[in-house]
């Protein structure tokens, strides 16, 4: 930088990954009838490894719920 000039602030770290905060994010996905969202937002948040085991189950339920509510019934028995 030039003599005098402020120096260029640091970029903002990225947020935080909550994988709890997802899950929520793709039951209200779910509630809204938006299922292909909360396929999506569960499946991130079952890849990310952060689940704490007794979370496993209930997010492969409810992904499973999803698919099946948007009639992909092979995917949704795979969850099951």
């Amino acid at each position: 930088p030039a003599a005098g000039a402020p120096a260029a602030a640091a970029p903002a770290p990225a947020p935080r990954y909550n994988v709890y905060k997802e899950h929520a994010k793709g039951q209200a996905a779910m509630n809204a009838r938006d299922y292909k969202t909360a396929i999506k937002i569960f499946t991130e948040v079952l890849d990310s490894g952060k689940l704490a085991d007794n979370w496993l189950s209930p997010t492969y339920f409810l992904r499973g719920k999803s698919y099946r509510l948007s009639r992909q019934n092979a995917k949704a028995i795979a969850d099951y």
